[in-house]
């Protein structure tokens, strides 16, 4: 049994090539996974307390971006100020950061890193001068509890094809 098609060494040799070339294009495929971040919401619950948020991280991960809407009280200007603190605690201790936003929309970088089971509170320090408070954070998770799923390039090209497939019967 032969398994190199061709009559011939040069028919063959062709066949080998063919082979080699479709065997090199896939080791060139590269493969991209895009893994969402998670948005987390919370609203400003009236009273002294000035709490936006409260939340316990689920994963190890981080903090990485922050809006913040803030509508005033109308007795406030619009130039102020106004001071919120995301405080992180666990078991270690407690850490909080300070922030800064004027009125209207604010995004913002943070960067703060949290683990499993920290438990995150987003407070507003003078609560008394705002009529509302919405904040949003973008959550990463990182480490242990992200996936990873390795495919060979036959399946991936396979599940998009009946993925236009299954979109086309609809």
């Amino acid at each position: 049994m032969n398994i190199i098609k061709g009559n011939s060494t040069k028919e063959q040799i062709e066949y080998i090539d063919v082979i080699l070339t479709r065997m090199f294009r896939r080791l060139n495929k590269r493969i991209v996974a895009l893994v969402p971040r998670i948005p987390i919401f919370g609203n400003m619950i009236f009273g002294e307390s000035g709490v936006v948020l409260k939340c316990v991280s689920p994963a190890s991960g981080k903090i990485v971006r922050g809006h913040v809407v803030i509508v005033p009280n109308k007795n406030v200007g619009t130039k102020k100020r106004f001071e919120f603190s995301a405080t992180i605690s666990n078991v270690s201790g407690i850490v909080t950061h300070l922030f800064e936003a004027r009125p209207g929309s604010t995004s913002m970088v943070m960067d703060l890193e949290v683990a499993e089971g920290d438990f995150i509170t987003i407070k507003a320090t003078n609560p008394e001068d705002i009529e509302d408070m919405v904040v949003s954070i973008v959550y990463e998770v990182v480490g242990r509890d992200t996936i990873t799923k390795k495919f060979l390039i036959e399946e991936l090209e396979r599940g998009a094809d009946e993925g236009i497939r299954e979109d086309n019967l609809k």
